[in-house]
């Protein structure tokens, strides 16, 4: 089943703008956020979120074991994972393999390119409001839809293997 929460997750670094996330938490009032992960920007996120009163429904747990993190990522109504200019982002396909929908940046790189082609969820402008117009589009889709939008995702995501990136990136090599 889908939870209300929104989960973001992985390492709390500048470059993965999970700021971006709180800051749309603020404007979104029906939101959840759940934020899973440790890294430098831990201390300052957690402030972020004292700050704008978000205390209430905007939780960072810092670093889980995996069985949790799982657990969370299986209950999750969905994403977030807004990197800057992110070469692959891991946190994508772990979450379409979870069939969960994505919010991402339009300047993420692979990421947006991934769930822009298979339509597992939204690209938008790297601003707490587009970001925010996604998370209450996601919020009014109901657990049918949501299961479309992540099945769209992982079938990409199932589809990948070794064998498929060395067609793609060796064989019109040789």
């Amino acid at each position: 089943p889908y939870s209300d929460s929104v989960i973001c997750f992985g390492r709390l670094d500048a470059s993965k703008r999970v700021s971006l996330l709180i800051d749309a938490a603020k404007l979104a009032t029906e939101v959840r956020i759940a934020i899973y992960g440790a890294g430098p920007e831990e201390g300052p996120l957690r402030l972020q979120i004292e700050r704008l009163g978000l205390g209430s429904r905007c939780r960072l747990y810092g670093h889980v074991p995996e069985d949790e993190l799982i657990a969370a990522l299986a209950q999750a109504r969905g994403v977030f994972y807004g990197p800057y200019d992110e070469d692959y982002g891991y946190a994508t396909i772990e979450a379409f393999l979870a069939e969960k929908p994505v919010i991402t940046c339009n300047d993420s790189g692979e990421v947006s390119l991934i769930v822009g082609r298979t339509g597992g969820g939204w690209v938008v402008e790297p601003k707490a409001a587009a970001i925010a117009g996604a998370l209450r589009e996601l919020y009014r889709y109901d657990d049918v839809q949501l299961a479309g939008l992540g099945r769209s995702g992982a079938s990409f995501a199932r589809a990948l293997s070794w064998q498929h990136v060395v067609e793609e990136l060796v064989t019109p090599y040789l």
